[in-house]
């Protein structure tokens, strides 16, 4: 079964790669979203206040690491676009993003408040 729907799959793929593109796009996206889709209230409000701020700073040190080369940077932005790229293939939903993305994006973040809270100290993405 796994064979013949894994040619279904890429059959369907190579027929309508339009339709590919803007599926996998749209689960790309919703994976990195902070507003949880269908919740309350009230877990929205969490989510955008704590993923939100992760994400804003993770992107930021994502960034600085790009623009300064620094390699660990540079590992950890590798690692959340493959990881996010496949996963957005496949199924990808905000439970297995943060087991698997949020490690390497809080890492990201870390470093930019490291450095404004100790800049003399920080050489990770400075």
């Amino acid at each position: 079964k796994d064979g013949l729907l894994r040619t279904l799959a890429v059959d369907w793929m190579r027929a309508h790669p339009g339709d590919f593109l803007r599926a996998w796009t749209a689960k790309f996206l919703h994976a990195w979203n902070p507003v949880p889709s269908g919740k309350s209230r009230k877990l929205v409000a969490a989510s955008c206040l704590t993923y939100g701020v992760a994400l804003a700073f993770g992107l930021w040190g994502a960034w600085r690491s790009l623009r300064t080369r620094h390699p660990l940077g540079i590992l950890l932005v590798g690692y959340l676009l493959a990881v996010s790229a496949t996963h957005a293939v496949f199924v990808m939903a905000q439970r297995h993003r943060v087991p698997l993305l949020d490690p390497a994006l809080i890492l990201l973040g870390a470093s930019v408040l490291a450095g404004i809270m100790a800049p003399e100290e920080v050489d990770f993405v400075s």
